[in-house]
């Protein structure tokens, strides 16, 4: 029962990361919004559980970290290939930037942020998939703005809040489970992409400013 608890969180990090890439299948694309909203409920889950056992640990953070690079990273070009301008020029950069924020967040010490730094970008990337696929509309424009805002604020000491930011752990996983239900309901998919981003909006454009007078 020990061996379980301590593994427990860190094969949860695993199969989190693992699911995204039966997305290989290119055929399967129809089901990322589904497969990108396990991998979040996954990686919000997995330290929750750790908390929650008392089996945080040094090795498990950054295994979540590793996790989140793979899987991230890889939900992003699954998309960008599935674009035109947002793969040939937003979709590496964002990338760098995606890695960037995990090799500052790798310095931090363990405790409750609501998931690593890209979370908030991979929510957004599941949204926007979903409301795309779901009402068939072309976002494209809306993606480059996104990753545009993000790259903005990759230097900045103040995160942008989103609401998962400050939602407390049984909130987030309600949360994630609306994300999988907005797969299959479009409705909802519509109002939680509104939801996330007018907040993310908002907040990069209050964050850009303090980087601009700390520069003056």
């Amino acid at each position: 029962m020990d061996l379980l608890k301590s593994h427990l969180a860190n094969t949860i990090s695993i199969f989190g990361a693992a699911v995204v890439f039966v997305l290989l299948d290119r055929e399967l694309y129809l089901y990322l919004p589904l497969i990108a909203a396990i991998n979040l409920l996954a990686d919000d889950l997995d330290g929750m559980v750790a908390r929650r056992l008392g089996a945080s640990s040094e090795f498990g953070r950054y295994l979540d970290l590793v996790c989140d690079a793979a899987s991230h990273s890889f939900l992003l070009m699954v998309v960008a290939a599935n674009h035109g301008i947002f793969s040939v020029i937003i979709a590496p950069v964002v990338l760098m930037s995606m890695f960037y924020r995990l090799s500052k967040s790798a310095s931090q010490t363990i405790g409750k942020n609501n998931g690593t730094t890209t979370n908030e970008y991979i929510v957004s990337l599941q949204l926007v998939v979903a409301v795309e696929l779901s009402w068939g509309v072309d976002l494209e424009y809306l993606l480059a703005s996104l990753a545009f805002f993000s790259i903005l604020t990759l230097n900045s000491r103040h995160r942008v809040k989103t609401l998962r930011r400050v939602m407390s752990d049984k909130m987030l996983l309600v949360f994630d489970g609306f994300l999988i239900l907005g797969t299959f309901v479009p409705e909802i998919a519509l109002i939680l992409l509104a939801m996330h981003m007018i907040p993310f909006f908002v907040g990069t454009l209050r964050v850009i400013p303090v980087k601009l007078l700390r520069r003056s």
